[in-house]
């Protein structure tokens, strides 16, 4: 890891202006509402600490009392260095310095205040000399942990159960040997090769789906108009039927949140189908310029039966014959086999490894296989002239611009399930590091950022 970003979790101490109006050191020792913190000493180092805040007017009023609560137990008024609030998620983080029993100590303090529930704080502390290499086993413990329950009465009643726990898997190898999955005894894995991976639960409604690439072409485009008037290498006949079975005609407006929403309708009408799944979004988060994670419910086609599903998008920008792909990882589980099946197809999703040596050489020889294809069909089509003006440099230059896309979305996926960020600063890339911890720091100093996905860079992230 780059010197700056390896001490920077300690050496920190910016006081943030404008952060959390209000927040000011006289405000910090507000009188606490009923509840104390209630701590646990973590095996591997450091104190994990919780309490349930109450009705709490707001997230900035949540923060404060949760500060509050930290001095009542120390003794001591912490000291805000950091903070990063997630709106969206009606949370924030708060790292702090504080001083407890004549030692001085540094600390993360996750708040949350959804409305129209009690607010709940945990607090990860430890030494100031321990907490960075403390932080991360903690934030693994506390990932484990129930926070304090609510007492909203109306919430517990529109609570799920509590998610089963995933089942033992199975390591499958892809026949191909470009990866692996891990499956259930009661699910199969229905295919896995080419860096994708696709297994269904055991009533045949649960799909985790992995690296799912759907080609799409701008309608109005070089490429688009052959296959939407049955010409040049889409002519009439068995090419441009199996065409519009596999390439969406869509307009590429760079945003993956409605390429997601409406290529599964535009691909069923293409291929004569009159059913196709519905996705109502729910929570959607940008995590790049061409990248998102959304979360909503759904109907499965022809049907009324609902599914809960989880997916991450990247597509990639169009090539100037109007050629671009979406790439998708999700997961759907019927609602009624969330409390079942939920935690398990979640840990199917998460087990998928890919053998990026063994890719890179499959997608090498895809590459020559299309160089060899394009040559032929600019040979043997007059109608291309637009395209051999292209030429297959730039033919092959698309196709090396998706493989790379489809590795780093892959690589980007690992870290959204593993919970870590790769972090640049002055152009240098760190080694993954924990989410909560890039986000304070890229708050902190605009000097750091969050690498997305699609700016992964081979030989470095991967």
């Amino acid at each position: 890891m780059h010197p700056r970003l390896q001490s920077a979790v300690a050496a920190i101490a910016l006081t943030l202006s404008g952060t959390l109006a209000g927040l000011a050191p006289s405000s910090i020792a507000v009188a606490a509402t009923s509840g104390a913190l209630t701590s646990i000493d973590n095996p591997s180092g450091g104190h994990i600490a919780t309490v349930s805040l109450g009705k709490q007017p707001s997230l900035q009023a949540a923060a404060v009392a949760m500060l509050s609560r930290i001095h009542q137990s120390f003794g001591a008024r912490p000291t805000v260095e950091q903070v990063a609030e997630d709106a969206s998620a009606h949370s924030v983080t708060l790292f702090f310095t504080d001083t407890r029993n004549g030692q001085q100590v540094s600390g993360m303090s996750i708040v949350s205040a959804v409305p129209g529930s009690d607010a709940s704080g945990a607090a990860l502390y430890d030494t100031t000399a321990r907490f960075p290499t403390t932080i991360k086993a903690m934030l693994h413990r506390f990932g484990t942990m129930k926070m304090p329950a609510a007492r909203n009465s109306v919430a517990q009643k529109a609570a799920l159960p509590p998610l089963a726990p995933p089942e033992p898997l199975s390591t499958h190898q892809f026949a191909d040997g470009t990866g692996s999955m891990g499956v259930p005894a009661d699910w199969t894995l229905r295919g896995g090769g080419g860096g994708s991976a696709v297994a269904v639960g055991p009533t045949g409604k649960e799909i985790v789906n992995f690296n799912f690439t759907q080609s799409a072409l701008v309608p109005s485009s070089t490429m688009g108009q052959m296959l939407v008037n049955g010409t040049g290498i889409y002519p009439n006949g068995p090419l441009r039927e199996n065409g519009l079975k596999s390439i969406v005609l869509m307009p590429y407006t760079g945003d993956p949140v409605e390429a997601w929403s409406k290529s599964w309708g535009l691909m069923a009408k293409q291929a004569g189908r009159n059913i196709a799944p519905s996705f109502n979004l729910g929570k959607v988060t940008r995590t790049g310029p061409r990248t998102a994670v959304v979360s909503g419910t759904g109907v499965y086609g022809g049907t009324t039966r609902p599914f809960v599903y989880l997916a991450y998008l990247n597509i990639t920008p169009p090539s100037s014959l109007g050629q671009w792909a979406m790439y998708f990882d999700y997961l759907i589980v019927p609602k009624d086999e969330i409390v079942k099946e939920g935690a398990t197809a979640s840990a199917v999703l998460a087990s998928v490894r890919i053998n990026f040596a063994v890719l890179n050489g499959h997608i090498d020889e895809q590459r020559e296989a299309d160089h060899q294809r394009f040559e032929s069909e600019i040979a043997n089509q007059q109608a291309l002239d637009a395209a051999r003006q292209e030429g297959t440099d730039a033919f092959i230059a698309r196709d090396q611009a998706n493989a790379d896309a489809m590795q780093s979305t892959a690589v980007g996926f690992e870290h959204y399930i593993a919970g870590t960020s790769v972090v640049s600063v002055d152009g240098v890339h760190s080694k993954p590091i924990d989410s909560d911890l890039a986000a304070a720091l890229v708050q902190a100093n605009p000097n750091y950022q969050i690498v997305r996905p699609g700016d992964l860079i081979k030989g470095v992230d991967y």
